[in-house]
């Protein structure tokens, strides 16, 4: 698989650029923070592993493979179970598949933090806690939303992991339970701003969800601590509150020192963690998809949760006789889960925001269920993933892309400690509950047989595009041979530097001997670019007497159209087709005296 939208070698050219000596935002092009860049030096600075196509997709895999392991062994950990651990490895890596699109993306190292935290966050562990900590900074400090989202959870995990021994403690809960309830309420805030603006409304359905199950996960800790008041007093762990708050700042630290190191000023990182996203947002919002099966589940699953809250708050007795409807919640939503999976496998797969899979399903319906995993038994590893369940899915805003995937991954491992929960609860239904407990694992064998016998079908049936570092990579017939025309055609067409008149498509940088005119080459970068930096690739641009301009007169890869400025004028201006092959059209931009003729061949 390659996108068209070609983020992977978007990507790809900025780690290139870097590691060339090209320094962070001011001079190479990057919507991420440091850390992603920090990560990958020890492999292609240090151990000088050339930047392909190839080896960006055998990361991925190994990268691939390791978040859906650690994810087996949380949920084993948490279980005690290995079946349901080998099921949950083998879920989150088939719900993983759309990674394939995008190799090199940031967000796989982001997915890969967040596991391993889950997995390392262990109270009165020391170690453990300051790497937890560790794990949140670098993901912060390569994308922000997410940095906060597994602090806030582990934070949360730890605070409430013990029973309140002193108003500080008290206060402590208090501020991690705010911070996580403040996330999504703040993302929420942003959209709303977007729909008062004209934006779809359903777009407030997310950050509703996320909210309401997040107060959800708050009010039962509260009522489960609460129950054990007249226990005897355990001894408190909130010191490992500042462990995990000292690890994270520890890695935040590491990472600004090697920044400046590495050329930037703390000006330069602000603007690169935090500061672009609020430009990033406003160009790139797009509401996550909703299917009437997500809303109805989602409407259903509230209701449920939340009387039984409400009845236990109340003390009340009925609240027994909701409880095994309560306990097949996880069970059911991950059955849905499972079989959105199953049909995804025979929908082919083209962009990151193609409605398929139970993504989107569980990005809204799964984080409700999430306060189920805490009924019965809290631990920290429990109160963790349900709080990840429920914060982790804001990757969706802006876009909800491919991180939709990687944001649901924690409510993949709640719902099979739901329903492990389930089979061990005395309640009229349990033979079904063990019956899914037991089988499951082998259903999910067979769907991961089943997708890799379509998956491998249409790989064979697809063919290489033998470009240079990127021989692994197959593409359907018609456009493999496209591609070859188009790098071919952009091989034998005059001048050093390539440029693309509207999306960028990068990948040709690597497939063939020319060069772009700067640093700057995000993918979409007519919306991409601030003003300062469009001028300055116009400038650059403006020094070249011949460029070669490629023109992808394909649908469009997002619907608005970009203004005429500067930078399109220029390469427009004095441009000449040299070759036509289907939708792409090679050509010359050139300055003063000899120009090419205008030959259009097919």
């Amino acid at each position: 698989m390659m996108a068209k939208y070609d983020d992977e070698s978007y990507v790809m050219l900025s780690l290139q650029t870097f590691f060339q000596g090209q320094r962070l935002y001011e001079e190479t092009y990057t919507q991420y923070g440091p850390a992603y860049y920090l990560i990958q030096s020890p492999l292609h600075l240090w151990g000088g592993i050339p930047i392909t196509h190839d080896v960006v997709r055998l990361k991925t895999v190994i990268t691939w493979f390791s978040i859906s392991l650690l994810s087996g062994i949380l949920v084993w950990r948490i279980t005690g179970k290995t079946p349901l651990g080998i099921t949950g490895m083998l879920l989150v890596m088939l719900h993983l598949e759309k990674l394939g699109l995008e190799p090199a993306h940031p967000q796989e190292i982001i997915a890969l933090l967040a596991a391993a935290g889950l997995i390392v966050l262990k109270p009165n562990n020391r170690l453990m806690l300051l790497i937890a900590g560790g794990c949140a900074a670098f993901a912060g400090f390569t994308k922000l939303n997410v940095g906060a989202a597994m602090a806030a959870s582990f934070l949360f995990a730890i605070t409430w992991n013990h029973q309140s021994a002193s108003r500080h403690d008290k206060l402590l809960r208090s501020i991690a339970s705010l911070m996580c309830c403040g996330i999504p309420a703040a993302i929420g805030w942003l959209i709303l701003k977007k729909v008062n603006g004209g934006a779809d409304s359903i777009g407030l359905l997310l950050p509703s969800a996320l909210f309401l199950s997040t107060l959800a996960v708050c009010w039962i800790a509260k009522q489960n601590r609460a129950s054990e008041k007249n226990k005897e007093i355990q001894p408190t762990g909130i010191k490992d509150f500042y462990w995990v708050v000292a690890g994270g700042v520890t890695g935040s630290i590491w990472v600004v020192v090697w920044a400046v190191r590495h050329g930037n000023n703390l000006s330069e990182i602000l603007w690169g963690v935090l500061l672009q996203h609020s430009f990033m947002s406003e160009s790139f919002y797009q509401p996550v998809p909703l299917q009437a099966l997500t809303f109805v589940s989602a409407v259903a699953f509230s209701l449920l949760v939340f009387s039984y809250l409400l009845l236990r708050q109340r003390g009340a007795r009925s609240v027994e006789k909701l409880m095994p409807w309560l306990m097949t919640l996880p069970g059911v939503t991950l059955l849905i889960a499972t079989l959105l999976l199953v049909v995804g496998c025979f929908q082919p797969i083209e962009h990151g925001l193609s409605l398929r899979g139970a993504a989107s399903f569980l990005a809204i319906a799964g984080p409700i269920v999430m306060p189920v995993i805490l009924i019965n038994k809290m631990s920290a590893g429990r109160l963790a993933v349900a709080m990840s369940g429920c914060l982790f899915p804001i990757l969706a805003f802006p876009t909800p892309g491919t991180q939709v995937s990687l944001g649901t991954i924690p409510i993949i491992v709640g719902l099979l400690v739901g329903v492990s929960d389930a089979a061990q609860t005395k309640l009229d239904y349990q033979p079904i509950s063990k019956a899914i407990d037991s089988y499951l694992g082998w259903g999910v064998a067979l769907v991961m047989i089943g997708s890799t016998v379509v998956f491998s079908s249409r790989w064979i049936n697809q063919v290489p595009l033998n470009q240079p570092g990127c021989n692994w990579v197959r593409l359907e017939a018609s456009r493999a041979a496209q591609e070859q025309q188009v790098a071919e055609a952009i091989r034998n067409t005059p001048g050093q530097v390539l440029a693309f008149e509207t999306h960028n498509h990068n990948r040709f940088f690597f497939w063939t001997d020319k060069t772009p005119a700067t640093a700057m080459n995000p993918t979409f970068w007519p919306w991409m670019l601030t003003d300062a930096q469009s001028e300055k690739i116009t400038r650059a641009l403006s020094q070249e007497d011949i460029i070669c301009v490629v023109r992808d007169g394909s649908n469009r890869l997002m619907n608005a159209q970009p203004a005429e400025n500067s930078l399109s004028k220029e390469l427009s201006d004095g441009w000449k087709p040299q070759i036509e092959i289907g939708q792409w059209q090679v050509g010359t931009r050139t300055k003063g005296p000899g120009k090419p003729k205008d030959t259009l061949e097919n």
